[in-house]
Formats: C-alpha cells, structure tokens, sequence
C-alpha cells in the first residue's frame, strides 16, 4: 500500500510540475527554449536542456514551489523504513485471499512471507530511485536559495553528485583563442566553394566548436563578413554557434603571409590605419596583422608595425599579430600588439619582456599537431 501511495503520488507531482510548466508557459507567451549554464551569455546555451520559460511568476516562484511540492513527497517516502515498505507489500500480497483462506492458514502465509527479508538488489533499487528523485526535486529548488547558498548547493551538485549517480561532469564553457570558423581553403573540393558553400562551412564550423563544449571563440581571419553574420545568425536563432569574437579578414603586406587566402594586402603606415578604420568601422572586435612566414626575413617594416598598434590602441580596440620566427617576433612584441600569434621559436628573454608588457601568447598547439600528422 505505501509503495502504491509513493507510485500515485510521485506520478500526480510529476504532471502537475509539467501541467503548471506548460500552463504558465503558454500563458506567458514563452516558447521551449535551451536553459543557460551560468557565465555564458553570449548568442545560445551549452546544453540546451529543455526547459519552458515563463514570466516572472513561474520563473522565481511557481516552478521551485511545485518542486518543492515534489521533494516533500519524495522526502516522506524517502523517510520510511525499508522494511515497513517491504511489509506493505508482503501484506498487500496476502489482503485479496483472506476471506477465502482459513484463518490458521492465513497465520502461516504471515509467518512465512515476514520470515523473508526484503531482497537486497530491491533494496539498492530503491535507495537509489529515491536519491535520484530527492536530488533531482533538490536541484530544481535552485532559485529559493540565496546567491551565496545557492553558489554552494550547486557546487555540490556538480562536483559530487552528478559525477557519482549520473557518471558525467559538469563544467564551464571552454575557451578557443584562435580558430579560423571560414577557413575552407584546405578542402579538397576548394574549388566548389562559392558564398553560399563558404558560408556554409563556417556556421558548421561553429557548430562544431559548441558541441565540443567550446562556448567562446576569437577568430583570427575568415573570409570578409563570414563571422559577423554567423554571429548576427545566432542571435536570431537561425543557427547555433558560441559567443563569436572576431577580427573579420587579415592584414598581410603585399604578397605577404595569407595573400593567397583572402588575406587584405596593404602597404605603408597610412594604408594599415585606413584598413584597420574600415574594419573598425565595419564591427570587428580585434584586429590582426601577419608580419612573418616561415622564413626569417620579417614581412612589415617596424614602423609599419608601430603605426597598426598605435591606431588600434588609439580607439580602444585590441590587435593580435601572426609571427612565428625572429626577428619579426622580436618586431612585433616592440610594438606591443596585445597577444602574439603562434610565437613558434620564442625566447625566454621575449617571454620575460611580454610579461612586463602584460602581452599574451597564443601558442596554437593543435596546428603545428595537424601539421606534425599530415
């Protein structure tokens, strides 16, 4: 009987959390959406876990109060002895037969059936199911507890529970400091790409960063516009992609470093802050020039160099440099581009001297791998 009580009762709470979900949502004019892991922001969610969002009502209170109604169920079948469920249903077994059995007969059957002790699998079966429907009711109380309790609750969840019963891991969205979301040149069939195709391709691309967790991304040269509409796309709902940072196309002397991969060709101080205001102008969130190949002899001059950085800094926007080999390395940390691209054969006395200059270095590990295998 208990445990046709806790089924009924667990089921009722169930479809009335969904019921008063569906109801408010609907009432609310809220669409099924993606629930967002804490510090993401940006254009989409992680996990994208169904969930109804409502209005201000359902949000802070209802949704928690009708879990709450949930755990305090679960919670009083939580806290009833194993072996009085057991005994429910053993004298559940022998309730249909009483008025057709003999009393001494009746007698014999308790006797034997509380003989038994509940079955150990059943046990863990049941402890088990009730910790799982405690914890879950628990998580979904979320919003009740202050900033502070709720940082800690949540805390515990991910480290310790959802790790031990569901065998996963919960973390924070990770980070890709240099991606290239359009960079289609190395397909084989290059030759088949028009817009349409490139656009394509990069939205995949993105894709494919956010389900391997990669919640934000810096691209460092795409074909011209590609990321800024992939972003604007996101925004809309058309795709999904992370949290897109992009400097839209690159900035190579002529013939320099990437000309042949859409890579803008400028020369001179006064053309690069031209080209660098256009693409300000035009929305891009970083700048990026590339000074060097894989030789030695460094592609910008210093004073081309200089006048990017001081027309980046001038307006407050960031600018990121390609170089790999010395001394257009040397060239560029002198410069004081805010991160260093690559940095293939830095030295320790550069590291030192970046440090100072609170300048970064994005080593890039996974292209000089691909390189290494193919």
């Amino acid at each position: 009987l208990q445990v046709a009580v806790f089924v009924v009762a667990g089921m009722l709470c169930l479809l009335v959390h969904e019921f008063g979900h569906a109801l408010v949502g609907r009432a609310g004019g809220a669409l099924v959406e993606g629930i967002e892991i804490a510090g993401m922001g940006g254009t989409t969610s992680f996990a994208t876990l169904p969930r109804r969002r409502a209005g201000y009502f359902f949000t802070v209170l209802a949704g928690p109060l009708s879990s709450l109604l949930l755990g305090v169920v679960l919670g009083l079948c939580f806290g009833l002895q194993i072996g009085n469920v057991w005994a429910g249903v053993r004298y559940a077994c022998l309730m249909p037969w009483q008025s057709v059995l003999p009393m001494e007969l009746q007698q014999q059957i308790v006797l034997g059936l509380y003989a038994h002790p509940m079955p150990h699998l059943l046990q863990q079966a049941y402890m088990v199911g009730m910790l799982i429907c405690f914890w879950w009711s628990l998580f979904n109380l979320l919003p009740l507890f202050p900033l502070d309790g709720g940082k800690l609750l949540g805390s515990l969840l991910n480290n310790y529970l959802i790790p031990c019963v569901l065998g996963l891991v919960v973390c924070a969205g990770l980070i890709d400091m240099h991606v290239h979301l359009g960079y289609y040149y190395s397909q084989p069939d290059v030759g088949d790409f028009d817009d349409y195709m490139v656009a394509l391709y990069g939205a995949e691309q993105a894709f494919a960063a956010l389900k391997k967790g990669i919640t934000t991304v810096r691209d460092m040269s795409s074909p011209k516009n590609l990321c800024i509409q992939i972003r604007r796309a996101a925004e809309k709902g058309y795709i999904r992609a992370p949290r897109i940072y992009q400097s839209d196309t690159g900035i190579c002397m002529t013939g320099g470093h990437g000309h042949d991969d859409g890579i803008i060709e400028v020369d001179g101080p006064w053309a690069i802050r031209k080209e660098i205001r256009k693409q300000i102008r035009d929305g891009v969130d970083w700048i990026k020039i590339l000074t060097t190949n894989r030789g030695d002899i460094p592609e910008f001059t210093q004073e081309e160099l200089d006048a990017a950085v001081d027309e980046c800094h001038r307006v407050g926007v960031k600018c990121a440099i390609h170089a790999g080999t010395n001394p257009g390395m040397q060239m560029s940390i002198d410069a004081g581009f805010d991160t260093i691209e690559h940095g293939t054969f830095l030295t320790l006395e550069q590291v030192k001297q970046m440090k100072e200059n609170g300048q970064a270095w994005v080593p890039t590990m996974t292209a000089y791998t691909v390189l290494y295998e193919f």
